[in-house]
């Protein structure tokens, strides 16, 4: 990676001044000062001393005198107290015609290490008292500019609202200069209105608040990493802008959270092309618009650094797509780099990418900013000052008195707005339906106005939580209040606690905080267990950790519940999937420390049913004495499995029904049944309501275990015919298993079978293709055939991705298969 020179002085939070008449204010006490201080002659005597020892590309006599006179002008004063990009490409023009025209060819290059220089040396002729004064009134007129942007966007808002017509403006730039003045503009209406000291480090290497531009410089693909709230955001915009002052690179900033994608349809987002993706840039560009931009001035390829912000705030297949249509694009350039912010890491496991993980604010920055706020504040409460988001609620409200971050959430639509319940009701509704319809933080202005009336709509323009989208859009100015919204209309109906809510609350599982918002809102341990039973059913580590939140802010959640998910979490670390194992083991350790158990020091099967034995209360409610007493079949010869053992595969209960799927994958089973789980599948083969699907998924998740040609049979059909995408899912791991359990002959015609389907496999159904293959079991001799069997599947699957990111992936999954191999000692070759 290209290690590029520090270019023009950049200073965090300072921006370019739209008042020319503080301009010359300050050329006018320069010129006071310039007796005691010769401002003029020290700047281009640093610029000269600077300037590289290539005696072509050092001014001559006549031009040093040209520059002396030209820096003395107050227009370039003007200029240079505005350190932003544009101030080095118009001081360059400046320069220029102080050069010989007779060295035309080298002039171009010896003006932009002039203007960068003057620029960069600029704060250091001044006194640092004066210039400390100097730089705080300039980052003071830099957010009354942002507020005026702020002005512009919100009645731009009222317009629509009132039925106005939509404005875009679709002007693309003609080149790199007219480029980065629409960028300049638009980063400054993305700053945060508080600059908070947003700290982080890399994840190898240990390094820690080195510049995100400078991370870019030595590492061609950035993740920035954090939870929701973080600051993520406000950091890359940061970054962008004091990229901008460096003249070798082209800002390319998309800001996925108001880009209005086209389709919610899985299907489709294959067609989403880069244009498409462009679409979400922050000033109006398409690839070949942007390819000129590129060029640059003189024709000389500049650097593009690309920022992909919110990629979280996709549903998960989109996001997926748009990662891997980015960096394709961005491959076809060597002189290229791009950094995404995402609230999850897991995307970004490959050696490929750096990953920045932010920290919590220090409480030195906290109490600078809330002091006052903080005298309101339980201690047990200050934790979530931490988080900028919510110290900026905490500022703007000036007191902290919010339980959690849904309380304070809440407070911002109460407070600003003046809502009534019923019309924060009403809005909740509303911002629902766009999750389900649309998956998307956008929605049409006009859609908002109809449903929630044109008066409430008005309300949030005003207040400043809506922003722009495009045409005709707008959505929160974090996605975290769009959470808070969907996460109160779910609390209030009971009804709509069903998997396919869930996955829209969650944009397809790519995001949590939604779902743990409704934890927030729950007060009685009655409907505290209904919302995690129904959970459960979707999302087993969702729920995990929704507990675990529960239970640290001090929620009520009933014993039973407590020791059902323990011991569940506990059985799964004893997998034979090695990869099923490591998150149960942390997560059942975590559980234990909050409630005292000890299922993670359980030894076997039979140890975590003496567990149960131990710690599960002696009064039970009926489900909870029915799954202890199915639980407790879980590996035991002693007792039988019996017919309506199976049945219970279909429990409304989904405790009750995952435990069922489990102890059959324990049990010793005949045909007869084996025949019985089947006909629990086809009994659910034509229901659409969510308890069919839920025992689909449980029935093919219990024959893994079990091979069986008529039940091979059926996990075919299920990969070929069923609708519900968590089925197929399932039926592939458990074809996996089947054949890892298989003799050498079957495994083929299983390997075979599934080879014949791996085109048709959505992505989290083919990670199981991987994942699977690392199955641990104490018998002698079968890890080797298994391990040559399955191999040329695994390098099937790898050569069927046609992105660089789904690549690098799967050769890191084939990496690890041939270390779980060579772990066990296993002489295959492969």
């Amino acid at each position: 990676m290209r290690n590029r020179g520090e270019g023009a002085w950049s200073q965090e939070g300072i921006v370019n001044l739209s008042s020319l008449k503080f301009a010359f204010g300050i050329f006018k006490w320069l010129r006071k000062k310039a007796p005691e201080v010769p401002y003029f002659d020290t700047l281009l005597k640093r610029v000269v001393d600077k300037l590289p020892p290539d005696p072509n590309l050092r001014p001559k006599k006549g031009e040093l005198v040209r520059l002396r006179a030209l820096f003395a002008q107050p227009r370039i004063w003007t200029l240079l107290i505005q350190p932003d990009m544009r101030v080095v490409a118009e001081l360059k023009d400046e320069v220029l015609v102080c050069l010989d025209p007779r060295r035309h060819s080298l002039n171009p290059r010896l003006a932009e290490e002039i203007a960068t220089l003057a620029v960069a040396e600029f704060p250091g002729i001044l006194p640092a008292a004066e210039q400390a004064k100097i730089m705080a009134e300039m980052q003071r007129r830099a957010f009354e500019a942002s507020d005026a942007a702020r002005e512009r966007d919100k009645v731009e808002l009222i317009e629509l609202i009132s039925g106005g017509a939509v404005k875009i403006d679709a002007t693309r730039a003609s080149g790199v200069d007219q480029y980065r003045k629409q960028l300049t503009m638009r980063l400054r209406q993305l700053q945060p209105q508080y600059e908070f000291q947003i700290k982080y480090h890399v994840v190898e290497g240990g390094q820690e608040n080195i510049a995100l531009s400078h991370l870019l410089d030595d590492n061609r693909w950035l993740a920035v990493c954090s939870k929701a709230g973080a600051g993520k955001s406000a950091l890359v915009v940061r970054e962008a802008m004091s990229l901008l002052a460096r003249q070798d690179n082209v800002v390319v900033f998309l800001n996925l959270k108001t880009w209005k994608h086209k389709s919610a349809a899985a299907d489709s987002y294959s067609s989403i092309a880069i244009d498409d993706i462009l679409e979400s840039s922050i000033v109006p560009v398409n690839e070949d618009s942007l390819a000129k931009v590129v060029q640059g001035s003189n024709q000389q390829p500049l650097w593009q650094i690309w920022f992909l912000d919110g990629v979280n705030e996709l549903p998960s297949e989109l996001s997926g797509h748009v990662l891997s249509v980015v960096t394709q694009h961005l491959r076809s350039s060597i002189a290229s780099s791009l950094c995404i912010t995402d609230r999850s890491e897991a995307r970004y496991v490959d050696s490929n990418w750096t990953k920045v993980l932010l920290q919590d604010l220090e409480w030195a920055e906290v109490q600078k900013h809330a002091a006052g706020s903080l005298e309101n504040a339980a201690e047990a409460r200050y934790e979530l000052l931490r988080t900028p988001f919510f110290l900026e609620i905490a500022v703007t409200a000036g007191k902290w008195e919010w339980r959690n971050s849904t309380e304070a959430i809440r407070s911002l639509f109460k407070n600003r707005l003046g809502l009534e319940e019923s019309e924060l009701t009403q809005l909740a509704e509303f911002a629902l339906s766009v999750y389900q319809t649309q998956r998307s933080l956008n929605f049409d202005v006009s859609a908002l106005a109809e449903k929630t009336g044109r008066e409430l709509a008005r309300k949030l323009a005003e207040s400043g939580l809506l922003i722009p989208a495009q045409e005709g859009a707008a959505s929160f100015y974090h996605q975290l209040l769009h959470d808070y919204l969907c996460s109160r209309a779910v609390y209030n109906r009971p009804d709509s606690w069903v998997p396919s809510t869930f996955d829209s609350l969650s944009f397809d599982a790519n995001t949590y905080e939604a779902i743990f918002m409704v934890v927030d809102q729950i007060e009685s341990e009655s409907m505290m267990t209904a919302y995690l039973t129904a959970l459960y059913n979707w999302n087993w580590f969702a729920t995990i950790r929704c507990v675990d939140r529960a239970i640290r802010d001090g929620l009520e959640i009933s014993d039973e519940l407590l020791v059902t998910l323990s011991a569940m979490l506990a059985e799964k670390r004893f997998d034979r999937v090695h990869g099923s194992r490591t998150r149960a083991v942390e997560w059942t350790s975590k559980l234990d420390e909050l409630r005292g158990y000890n299922f993670s020091g359980s030894v076997g099967i039979k140890g975590v049913v003496e567990e149960v034995e131990r710690v599960a209360p002696k009064a039970r409610s009926p489900w909870f004495n029915t799954w202890v007493t199915l639980f407790t079949k879980i590996g035991s010869s002693d007792q039988p499995l019996f017919e309506n053992d199976i049945f219970l595969l279909d429990d409304a209960n989904p405790f009750i029904g995952w435990t069922a799927s489990q102890v059959i994958r324990w049990s010793s089973m005949d045909e007869k049944d084996l025949a019985l789980v089947r006909s629990a599948y086809r009994g659910a083969r034509h229901g659409l309501d969510d308890i069919s699907r839920s025992v689909r998924w449980r029935a093919v998740h219990a024959l893994g275990c079990h091979p069986s040609t008529d039940s091979s049979d059926l996990l075919l059909f299920a990969i070929d015919h069923d609708d519900y995408p968590w089925v197929v899912y399932g039926a592939v791991r458990s074809l996996l298993e089947m054949a890892a359990l298989s003799s050498s002959d079957r495994a083929s015609s299983i390997l075979a079978e599934v080879g014949a389907r791996l085109e048709q496999l959505p992505p989290e159904a083919l990670g199981q293709v991987a994942l699977v293959t690392r199955y641990d079991r104490d018998q002698e001799g079968w890890k080797e055939h298994w391990a040559a069997q399955v191999w040329p599947l695994l390098e099937r699957a790898h050569q069927l991705q046609t992105d660089e990111i789904n690549r690098e992936r799967w050769k890191g999954r084939l990496e690890a298969f041939r270390d779980w191999v060579d772990q066990g000692q296993i002489n295959a070759r492969i």
